[in-house]
């Protein structure tokens, strides 16, 4: 021992195992082992040399130095555990990163990426905290050629400054208000993938306000994307600028005659594209009735009945360059209501250790024919997949713009088995039947461009929260 606050250690071991005083012939899940071992009180570290890595007493790993905080504070600045591997890209390369704790709501962290075919890239990452909002900062910056296609073939760009910057930040205003922003950029679409920073096909960037009361939520938020898919054709992914939402409900009973509760909610989207391509503005406004009833003999019943509108304004639009003559620039309506009554019998049977229960549910909607609109463009409906999620809701389209008119009956069966201890499983099977077949609106694919749709089945369990299965 020296100067009271170094303590050295020769031929020594060290574990964070608490029961092997109980058990001195077994060797400790890991370990580290080391010529030498030294414990500093003032620096708080504790530093090895010709130290190895023992897992269930086979060494795996040898390092002539190695040294970590010795457990009497949270964090501590110093270089964190280096990376070495071979990218095709890259070559050889090593990384490392030095953490610096600033206090004890922020810290930074610098990193080099040293490679054999590239120059160094450079990297940063800044964290905050604060009692209600959360601020990271990070970044990467390098100085290299890059390739790109130019008339279907690969050319070489010079080279020059290349990089990315991620924001992230989250503030909670108070009870009833939250503020979010996720800001991602690189410098060119080789990037991300060429140095391992994201795998993301398109970088997404939200600036976004939420609100919370009761029952009501409202939100605004802006986007923008960055395709930086590489080979292939890129879509032409509008900028939404904004997108609002509001949703009110009120509170169970609150409507005198009917019973149930009342519903409001509206929406505006504006959809802007670089150039002369399509751009939208949409309005759209929903009003309705919702109510739940249990009878004495356990039917369950759900009605809904909703009436909502839209108002489209449309310039330069897509469809207007292969028809002369035809203006580019539309305005367009649409009214879409209608009638939802879902009914199911569950029926439970109640064991030791477990429940069970089998539900038959049928559900019919009403709704008129409705005939869209050549001048409402189709911006959020194409991808329509039917699943045990959507099948029984009263419209399968994802999105406005197109709408499920007619009328259709849907109907399933739901099985299910419940342990005391958490575990379960769940089965559901169902399909649905269109009344009419006339105006099919739905896309080839989809599972619902029949008069009868595809058979949907669902099976998930899991075990006690540690394991969870969907199929």
């Amino acid at each position: 021992r020296y100067d009271g606050t170094r303590t050295v250690m020769r031929s020594a071991t060290y574990t964070p195992c608490d029961v092997c005083e109980e058990t001195p012939d077994k060797a400790p899940v890991w370990q580290i082992r080391a010529a030498e071992v030294e414990h500093d009180t003032e620096n708080q570290s504790i530093s090895y040399k010709h130290a190895r890595f023992e897992f269930a007493g086979v060494p795996l790993l040898y390092t002539p130095y190695f040294s970590h905080p010795d457990g009497s504070v949270e964090r501590k600045s110093g270089f964190l555990a280096p990376s070495v591997g071979f990218n095709s890209s890259l070559g050889m390369f090593l990384e490392n990163s030095y953490y610096l704790d600033v206090a004890p709501d922020k810290d930074l962290t610098f990193s080099l990426l040293a490679m054999s075919q590239e120059n160094p890239l450079v990297g940063t990452e800044y964290r905050q905290r604060w009692n209600n909002a959360a601020l990271k900062l990070s970044g990467g910056l390098t100085h290299s050629k890059r390739v790109e296609k130019r008339d279907g073939f690969d050319q070489t760009v010079g080279g020059q400054l290349r990089g990315h910057f991620f924001v992230e930040g989250e503030w909670d205003i108070n009870e009833k208000w939250r503020a979010k922003t996720d800001i991602a950029w690189a410098s060119d679409d080789q990037y991300m993938r060429q140095y391992n920073q994201s795998s993301d096909s398109v970088l997404r960037s939200e600036l976004e306000l939420e609100r919370f009361s009761g029952r009501n939520y409202g939100v605004a938020r802006l986007l923008t994307f960055q395709d930086t898919r590489v080979g292939t054709v890129q879509a032409d992914q509008p900028e939404v600028l904004p997108e609002i939402v509001i949703n009110m409900q009120g509170e169970p009973g609150s409507m005198p005659v009917l019973g149930g509760s009342w519903v409001l909610g509206g929406s505006f989207l504006g959809l802007r594209r670089e150039g002369n391509a399509q751009d939208m503005g949409r309005l759209s406004m929903n009003a309705g009735w919702k109510r739940r009833v249990v009878s004495d003999i356990g039917v369950v019943l759900n009605a809904e009945a909703m009436v909502r509108g839209d108002v489209y304004r449309v310039s330069d639009r897509d469809v207007a360059n292969t028809t002369a003559g035809r203006s580019r620039d539309t305005v367009g309506t649409q009214v879409f209501p209608y009638l939802n009554v879902k009914t199911g019998y569950p029926m439970v049977k109640h064991y030791n250790t477990l429940q069970a229960l089998i539900s038959p549910e049928v559900s019919i909607t009403v709704a008129p024919n409705v005939d869209v609109s050549d001048d409402i463009p189709n911006e959020d409906s194409s991808d329509v997949q039917i699943d045990a999620t959507n099948l029984f809701e009263p419209n399968r389209f994802p999105g406005l713009d197109r709408v499920e008119d007619r009328s259709h009956v849907t109907y399933g069966l739901r099985s299910g088995i419940y342990g005391h201890s958490g575990a379960y499983a769940n089965f559901f099977l169902g399909q649905s039947y269109r009344l009419n077949d006339d105006d099919n609106p739905f896309p080839v694919g989809s599972g619902l461009e029949t008069q009868t749709s595809d058979v949907v089945g669902e099976l998930s369990s899991g075990l006690n929260g540690l394991y969870d299965m969907n199929y």
